[in-house]
């Protein structure tokens, strides 16, 4: 049986605990995605090993103090990345509204 249990509970977001796999899942509309996991790397307490679909991140590694820690820097990668793409996609509209 797995030991499945939710954590830092936003009002959109959430953390769930599925074995040893943490997963960031998020309502953006409707659908519950799971944006981002990560598990604790066993031979080395301060290593996360993590995939995002949406930061296109297959296998990474993040470093942190306590699992605490390194949910709270996967939630900052995600706002630093919307954060990102909003400016890019802005500075797109402003190029294509350019005159002659």
């Amino acid at each position: 049986m797995k030991n499945v249990n939710k954590i830092r509970e936003y009002k959109n977001r959430y953390w769930l605990v599925n074995d040893d796999v943490y997963e960031l899942h998020f309502h953006q509309f409707y659908d519950d995605e799971i944006i981002l996991k990560f598990i604790q790397n066993k031979e080395d307490s301060e290593n996360y090993i993590y995939v995002s679909g949406l930061l296109n991140v297959e296998h990474d590694e993040e470093f942190a103090e306590s699992i605490e820690d390194a949910m709270e820097q996967f939630e900052y990668m995600v706002i630093d990345y919307i954060k990102e793409k909003i400016g890019y996609y802005e500075e797109m509209l402003d190029k294509f509204q350019e005159e002659k």
